[in-house]
């Protein structure tokens, strides 16, 4: 199964993170409605996944500080190089 550009943005992310804060990155990441991602790196989102995105990015920094938003995007960097249309969080923008 193909993965979709946000399921590829978002395990960019828990990976960005888990180089950071280790396993609590998936862990946080599994607390959220409708998003799941697994150790190996599946995800699977339910509902909108540019709010998806914005939601595990508000979580991250309630563990670690306004500099969640930076690692984020560092997790995506390619990914919005590749893909200059693709919906992102607005603050991004």
């Amino acid at each position: 199964m193909k993965k979709t550009v946000y399921e590829k943005s978002i395990r960019g992310i828990v990976n960005q993170m888990t180089q950071i804060i280790g396993p609590v990155a998936i862990m946080q990441a599994n607390t959220l409605k409708g998003l799941r991602v697994t150790a190996l790196g599946d995800v699977d989102i339910k509902g909108d996944a540019v709010d998806k995105i914005k939601k595990l990015i508000k979580a991250y920094e309630v563990l670690i500080g306004p500099v969640a938003a930076t690692i984020a995007k560092k997790g995506i960097q390619k990914i919005l190089e590749k893909n200059p249309k693709l919906k992102i969080p607005e603050e991004w923008g």
